[in-house]
């Protein structure tokens, strides 16, 4: 039996990282959830981030940056420094975030002016965008960037001739949930939309928030992630090519669920 593929094994070789904590505070975060686990972070100390360059960076590898932290104007030197030497070493990277519109302006200025220009090609950006709904984005990423400004971002990654994506995982809802996003960000997507269930929902959020979180909000999304709506959800786009589907949904497809909320 082969190895299982999830997570971000599913896009990429390795990962970067160079903050600890994230100033979004997102309620389901597998990163937090590891790090209170750990006693490296509490509830109320994960947003409050510090710098962590790393030592060593890879090379000639498909890199992910940043997978446990997100990009904005306190860190965003040390993204681009990162990204560059990423990309000296000759690496493909894929930039993961909820986007600001400040930072995707300086990641954009680096990556359409030269020397970098030559290297645009190796980058793909991929948004992450749970839903349209700004009340659920609220609840559940309170102190991140909201839809608008997410959609904005991918529209002048556009522009700017980059290759962009979503990644709607941990989708906050079901079939009508993708439906209306799908429809907002196709006009602007250069690359695939990935969509996947909110794993270990219940688990991470409670161990995030320390218990102090609205369990009727909680089962409401786990609710629209049945495997039958997720079913639904595939057999609707499995033939668009802009449509990709994470594990979590593809298990489903394959009858191997897990029984992780």
């Amino acid at each position: 039996m082969g190895k299982i593929i999830r997570g971000t094994e599913e896009w990429v070789e390795t990962n970067l990282n160079f903050h600890r904590g994230c100033r979004n505070d997102c309620v389901y975060c597998y990163a937090k959830a590891i790090a209170i686990r750990f006693g490296t972070a509490t509830p109320g100390s994960w947003k409050e981030s510090v710098l962590a360059m790393p030592e060593r960076f890879p090379k000639g590898k498909l890199v992910m940056m940043p997978s446990s932290h997100d990009i904005d104007m306190k860190n965003i030197s040390h993204a681009i420094e990162c990204l560059k030497r990423l990309l000296d070493n000759g690496n493909r990277v894929l930039i993961v975030t909820k986007p600001r519109a400040a930072a995707i302006g300086e990641l954009i200025s680096v990556l359409t002016s030269a020397p970098y220009s030559a290297k645009k090609d190796m980058v793909t950006f991929r948004l992450s965008i749970s839903t349209a709904d700004e009340v659920l984005l609220r609840r559940f990423e309170p102190d991140a960037p909201d839809f608008h400004e997410r959609l904005m971002a991918l529209r002048e990654l556009k522009l700017a001739g980059l290759r962009a994506g979503v990644s709607a995982e941990p989708l906050l809802g079901g079939y009508d949930t993708i439906r209306d996003l799908y429809a907002r960000v196709k006009p602007f997507l250069t690359d695939a939309i990935w969509v996947g269930k909110l794993n270990q929902g219940r688990q991470r959020i409670h161990m995030n928030t320390g218990g102090k979180f609205d369990e009727a909000l909680i089962d409401q999304i786990l609710n629209h992630q049945s495997d039958s709506e997720m079913l639904r959800l595939y057999e609707s786009y499995r033939d668009d090519s802009l449509v990709r589907f994470k594990d979590s949904i593809i298990n489903i497809v394959k009858g191997e669920t897990s029984g992780r909320e």
